[in-house]
């Protein structure tokens, strides 16, 4: 029929290529989709955080993209295929309940079983009574650095789910600043402390602004002749 069979099947080659590269993202994010939602590995209401540092609830798992919202209330949408190929933490798996861990110290001169009495005691009332906290759990306290002002330990409470460490940490601070004032235990600040073999000398030295002549000819201060100009 006179057509060209080369130039139609470059022609078809080329399209077929051109189709391809188009369709190659949305199939992956297509085929990653049914992978997401047939594994059960993220489920809507989960809190993640991805390896590129997004983080939030879970809202919404569709073919192409899941929906991710932020504490802030922003919304992040990632294409399936990056959910399927990236590292993730699920905070909500396999449970929701979490430890909620707290470091703070305390200044050297504590008692350090009187201290580790009081935080357990504080921690377990904040368990009990703050929404949130996991009433059975026995919390933890463990001494683990000499630092420059202080010892510093580490406080185990647990929350029945992410966004639970907020207040449990909100009320445990100010529980038991209020518990450490009345004991007279103190949470020190940094500060340095300088010890010398004897005393420092110290000379003072008036500016030359302030040494004027006298009418005798000697400099006030100094006892030093004027020169005639």
């Amino acid at each position: 029929y006179g057509v060209p069979v080369g130039g139609l099947l470059t022609l078809v080659a080329g399209s077929s290529l051109g189709l391809t590269l188009a369709l190659r993202d949305p199939l992956a994010n297509l085929f990653s989709g049914m992978v997401v939602i047939a594994s059960s590995k993220i489920r809507p209401g989960d809190y993640v955080r991805l390896s590129s540092g997004e983080e939030g609830y879970v809202t919404d798992i569709r073919w192409a993209d899941t929906y991710i919202r932020q504490i802030s209330n922003n919304l992040i949408i990632v294409p399936n295929s990056l959910i399927t190929n990236t590292i993730m933490i699920n905070y909500s798996r396999p449970e929701p309940e979490m430890a909620v861990l707290l470091t703070m110290g305390v200044s050297y001169n504590s008692n350090l079983d009187r201290v580790e009495e009081l935080v357990i005691a504080v921690a377990s009332e904040v368990m009990e009574e703050v929404p949130g906290g996991v009433p059975d759990f026995t919390p933890m306290v463990r001494y683990n650095t000499f630092n420059e002002s202080s010892i510093d330990f580490m406080v185990v409470m647990r929350g029945k789910s992410f966004n639970d460490q907020f207040l449990i940490k909100h009320e445990f601070i100010k529980r038991l600043r209020s518990c450490f004032q009345a004991e007279g235990i103190s949470i020190p600040f940094p500060i340095r402390t300088i010890t010398t073999a004897g005393p420092i000398p110290i000379q003072i030295q008036e500016p030359d602004s302030i040494r004027t002549p006298t009418p005798n000819g000697q400099v006030a201060g100094d006892g030093r002749q004027a020169s005639a100009s």
